[in-house]
C-alpha cells in the first residue's frame, strides 16, 4: 500500500500494527520495512522523518535512531549531508535525546577530519550524562573512554569515567593494543591506587605480558593467581587458560602445558583438546605422532586442514621439514581456498535471501 502511494493509510496501518508488537525488536523490523518502502519512493531520512513525526505515529527518539542508523552507514558525501540533516530536525525537535548525542559523534568520526576521535568523544561524554537507561549510558561511556583514549587522552578519560569498572578493562584493551606502554604504568598505578584489591590489576598484567610476548611473566603470574583470575578477570576462562597453555608451550615447559590441556574446558567441542595435545606432541618433535593424530582427525572429519594451519602455534610448528609430506597432502592454500570459496557462497545465499525480501515486500503491501 505504501508503494501504491497512500502514504497517510500506510502509516495509520503500520502505527496500529507497530502498537500491536509487545517485542521491540519486532516494532524496529516493522519500522525497517516502512523505511524501505519510503526509500523506494525516493524519499530522504529527514523527508521520513518529517512524514512520521507528523503522523504522531511514533515516538521520535525510536524512529531517529533506526533512520539514522540507516543513513549512517553510507559513508559518501550524500550520506554525510543526509545524516546531517537528519541530525539537525531531530535536534530542534528532542534536544535531550541521549541518541542524538550518539550520531553528532559518529558524524564526527564519518567526517575523517584531525582531531574527529576528541570531538566525538564530547559529544558521546553529553550524551552519556543526559542518558538514564543503563544500556544507553554505558554505550555511551564506552565510545567516549575508546576515543579520548585514541585522541591522547586517556588520563582524562579514566578521570570522568574511572568509577565504573569497565573503564579501566577497555582502556588497558586499547592501550595494550597499541603499545602504549607509558600511559599503560600510569593507568595501572593510578587504578591501584583507587582500588589496591582490584583482581583486575593482575589480569591487566597478564594481558600486557602476553601482548609483548613475555610467556614467563604470563606463566608466573597466572600460576601465582590463577584462581582469581578464572573466577573474575574480565576475559574468559578459556582465554586466560589459552593463554597460559601456550606460554608453557612456547617456554618448553612441556609436562606443565599437557597437564593443563587436560583441564581446559573446549570452546568449541572435544577437538580442540586434541589440538592442544598435538601441539605439545609437536614441540617435543614427536612428529610421527602428530602425523598420525592429525591424518586420523582428518578422516573421522573432527577436524580440517583449514582448522590446523588457522592455529598460529601449531602452523609453526608444522612447517619443520619432518612435516614436509604431510603439507604436500594438505596444503595451507587449498585449506584457505576451501574457505574462502565456503564464505563466498554463504554470502551469496544471503544476498539472495535479502533480494527475495525485497521482490516479496511489495507484494505484501499491496495485499494490505
Amino acid at each position: 500500500m505504501h508503494e501504491l502511494g497512500q502514504f497517510d493509510h500506510a502509516c495509520e496501518l503500520f502505527h496500529r500494527a507497530s502498537a500491536a508488537f509487545d517485542d521491540e525488536q519486532m516494532r524496529k523490523e516493522a519500522f525497517a520495512h516502512f523505511v524501505r518502502s519510503s526509500r523506494k519512493r525516493g524519499q530522504v531520512a529527514q523527508e521520513i522523518y518529517s512524514d512520521v513525526l507528523a503522523k504522531g505515529v511514533l515516538e521520535p527518539e525510536f524512529f531517529f535512531h533506526l533512520l539514522a542508523g540507516k543513513v549512517e552507514y553510507r559513508e559518501t558525501q550524500d550520506g554525510l549531508g543526509e545524516l546531517s540533516d537528519l541530525i539537525a530536525i531531530h535536534r530542534q525537535n528532542r534536544p535531550d535525546d541521549p541518541w542524538l548525542y550518539f550520531y553528532l559523534g559518529q558524524f564526527e568520526l564519518y567526517k575523517v577530519e584531525e582531531g574527529g576521535d576528541l570531538a566525538a568523544a564530547e559529544y558521546f561524554s553529553q550524551g552519556y550524562r543526559k542518558a538514564v537507561d543503563r544500556d544507553m549510558r554505558d554505550l555511551l561511556r564506552s565510545r567516549a573512554v575508546g576515543h579520548y583514549c585514541v585522541g591522547g587522552k586517556t588520563q582524562y578519560a579514566y578521570r570522568v569515567f574511572g568509577a565504573d569498572p569497565d573503564t579501566y578493562r577497555e582502556l588497558v584493551l586499547y592501550l595494550t593494543r597499541d603499545g602504549k606502554v607509558e600511559e599503560l604504568a600510569w593507568l595501572n598505578e593510578e587504578h591501584k591506587r583507587r582500588n589496591p584489591d582490584d583482581v583486575d590489576l593482575v589480569w591487566a598484567e597478564v594481558r600486557s605480558a602476553w601482548e609483548r610476548e613475555d610467556y614467563d611473566e604470563v606463566v608466573k603470574l597466572v600460576s601465582a593467581h590463577e584462581q582469581d583470575l578464572l573466577d573474575n578477570a574480565p576475559d574468559s576462562r578459556w582465554t586466560i587458560q589459552n593463554w597460559w597453555f601456550r606460554s608453557l608451550v612456547r617456554t618448553k615447559q612441556f609436562d606443565a602445558a599437557w597437564e593443563l590441556a587436560d583441564s581446559i574446558e573446549p570452546q568449541w567441542g572435544d577437538g580442540q583438546q586434541t589440538q592442544y595435545h598435538v601441539i605439545v606432541l609437536a614441540a617435543r618433535g614427536q612428529s610421527d605422532r602428530v602425523i598420525k593424530i592429525l591424518e586420523q582427525q582428518i578422516r573421522d572429519e573432527h577436524v580440517t586442514p583449514f582448522w590446523i594451519y588457522h592455529d598460529g602455534d601449531l602452523a609453526m610448528l608444522l612447517q619443520d621439514r619432518a612435516y614436509d609430506g604431510f603439507r604436500s597432502k594438505y596444503p595451507r592454500e587449498k585449506a584457505l581456498d576451501d574457505i574462502l570459496a565456503e564464505e563466498d557462497s554463504q554470502a551469496s545465499q544471503q544476498q539472495e535471501n535479502e533480494s527475495r525480501e525485497d521482490r516479496i515486500a511489495p507484494i505484501i503491501n499491496a495485499e494490505q
